[in-house]
């Protein structure tokens, strides 16, 4: 093994122990959540190519589903907090017969990040969560799919996804 093989495996530990140390302190309160689906979606404006990763989970204690954005592959902050889908929901029905703004979304935010109400707003567009569709008013107004109900219960079916196993 070459000198430069040695340097590169010795990093590439020290990286994935420094990854698997952060991964359990970022992610000790996740120990409470069964992930249904995760997904990468785009970012409402067009001016943007980035993309935003979001998790669907159902918290093992009170069987909800929550859901939150999980990545941004652009600059910008945002936050990893959970939001409850109840939450969501009692929020949509308010507005089902308007469009809006996602800037709606901050009652259900607790984040300060300034993105955080439009990364919600994109990921509740995506194909696979799809309670909202675009609004005719622009690419930042949005309304209730008017196939709610049964999305939501698509949603609801969503069985648990495979755990990941740690060798011991």
């Amino acid at each position: 093994m070459s000198t430069q093989d040695k340097k590169d495996a010795k990093t590439n530990s020290d990286v994935f122990e420094q990854s698997e140390v952060s991964i359990e302190k970022s992610d000790a309160a996740d120990l409470d959540y069964h992930t249904v689906l995760v997904g990468l979606t785009g970012k409402l404006s067009t001016k943007s190519n980035g993309t935003i990763g979001f998790e669907l989970a159902r918290n093992k204690q009170d069987k909800g589903l929550y859901i939150r954005a999980t990545s941004n592959s652009d600059a910008g902050l945002f936050s990893k907090e959970w939001i409850s889908m109840e939450a969501i929901y009692t929020l949509l029905d308010k507005h089902k017969d308007e469009p809006f703004k996602s800037s709606i979304f901050k009652s259900v935010i607790n984040g300060a990040s300034s993105n955080n109400a439009s990364f919600l707003a994109a990921i509740l567009r995506d194909k696979d969560i799809a309670l909202l569709v675009p609004a005719e008013k622009g690419i930042y107004s949005h309304q209730v799919n008017p196939l709610i109900t049964n999305q939501q219960d698509a949603l609801n079916k969503l069985k648990p996804l495979p755990q990941p196993t740690v060798a011991s």
